[in-house]
């Protein structure tokens, strides 16, 4: 399994080293969608693949083909079956109960899309608390930490309620239906 894993990532970094594959990301969530039903599956038998071990609590027959549809595009996944029928698994399952989740942000205007789906503001704050932490190095206590932390966050708050929004006043009417719900700035209600 393990050299099956290796062959599969070196084809894929080969792959990503030729001109601009644009089916690198995808292939990529295939092998490691298909190792982590691979390797549950072999849990659930309690033998890898071909083994024969006392131990052993099933057989396996064979695939079944499902279509995972995700942000790189549509995945072609071998879901792994059990002579008697009893494993299905995890991963399958939890594709299934977060694509809610997942697609919670498409019921938003499509102009929040980008905002609601990009983590890139909170990676500034974390990138603003490692800079500040590094500079102190050694704390005396927790609270210190707690202190400069919070002092950083509440730096950060003050900074958006005050220079900018994300988003806009006319798009959040769209989400809201009513202008007077939206919080105005702290600079404007001064």
């Amino acid at each position: 399994m393990a050299d099956d894993l290796r062959m599969a990532l070196t084809n894929l970094l080969c792959k990503a080293k030729m001109a601009g594959d644009v089916d690198f990301l995808r292939d990529g969530v295939r092998i490691l969608g298909q190792t982590l039903m691979d390797l549950e599956v072999s849990q659930h038998l309690q033998a890898e693949k071909n083994e024969r071990t006392p131990e052993r609590s099933g057989h396996r027959n064979g695939y079944r083909t499902h279509q995972w549809d995700t942000r790189v595009g549509i995945v072609e996944l071998r879901v792994p079956r059990v002579l008697d029928g009893s494993f299905f698994p995890r991963l399958a399952e939890l594709m299934d109960e977060a694509e809610t989740d997942v697609l919670a942000y498409a019921t938003f205007p499509v102009e929040h899309w980008r905002q609601i789906w990009s983590n890139n503001p909170l990676e500034r704050v974390n990138k603003e608390i490692k800079r500040r932490t590094n500079v102190v190095g050694i704390f005396p206590n927790p609270d210190s930490i707690v202190r400069l932390v919070g002092s950083v966050l509440s730096e950060y708050h003050d900074e958006c309620q005050v220079t900018n929004r994300y988003f806009s006043a006319k798009s959040l009417v769209k989400v809201t239906g009513r202008l007077d719900t939206i919080p105005l700035p702290l600079a404007a209600a001064r």
